[in-house]
């Protein structure tokens, strides 16, 4: 069923940023968090290198290079 608005109905345009009201400095530390893990895929992936590879190299968990790589919260820099 395709619900269709109401003439009523008003829409407005917004950010990202602006839904979430996140501030500038938390957005730059967003797009940092992507950046890094873009970055790490690159250079592992270049090298031929699996993420259990990059791991060992690092001292710490598969998981924790997945989850760099993939900017999630739960991992700070």
């Amino acid at each position: 069923m395709n619900k269709k608005p109401t003439d009523s109905a008003t829409y407005s345009e917004t950010t990202i940023q602006d839904w979430l009201a996140l501030s500038d400095e938390q957005v730059a530390l967003i797009d940092l968090k992507v950046d890094l893990g873009e970055a790490l895929r690159s250079l592992r992936t270049a090298r031929g290198w699996s993420q259990q590879e990059v791991a060992q190299r690092l001292k710490t968990g598969q998981s924790r290079i997945a989850k760099a790589e993939n900017a999630e919260n739960s991992i700070g820099f």
